[in-house]
């Protein structure tokens, strides 16, 4: 049996929201800083055209700010999104 690190992928739906959560930029500006190999693909979901002009923008200016976030219409999106990623770079998972 292998050891597995512990490894996560974060989902934020946005979805529901009138505006970009207040702390949406600075959290990933700090996980940005501290990505640690434990964290996978971070997706946003909703905010319609909004979210992926802001990321299309900040990747023009700072790829490295926000490498591994990427962008979804729905949760079941986001999923295959995330299982993809995961089939490709992690073949214990």
């Amino acid at each position: 049996m292998s050891q597995h690190k512990p490894y996560f992928d974060i989902i934020y739906d946005l979805r529901r929201s009138q505006s970009i959560p207040t702390n949406f930029r600075s959290s990933i500006s700090y996980m940005s800083r501290m990505k640690q190999p434990q964290v996978g693909m971070r997706v946003v979901i909703g905010m319609g055209r909004l979210i992926p002009l802001i990321l299309a923008l900040v990747r023009a200016l700072k790829p490295d700010l926000i490498a591994g976030i990427h962008t979804a219409d729905t949760p079941e999106d986001s999923l295959t999104i995330i299982q993809g990623y995961r089939k490709e770079h992690l073949k214990d998972y």
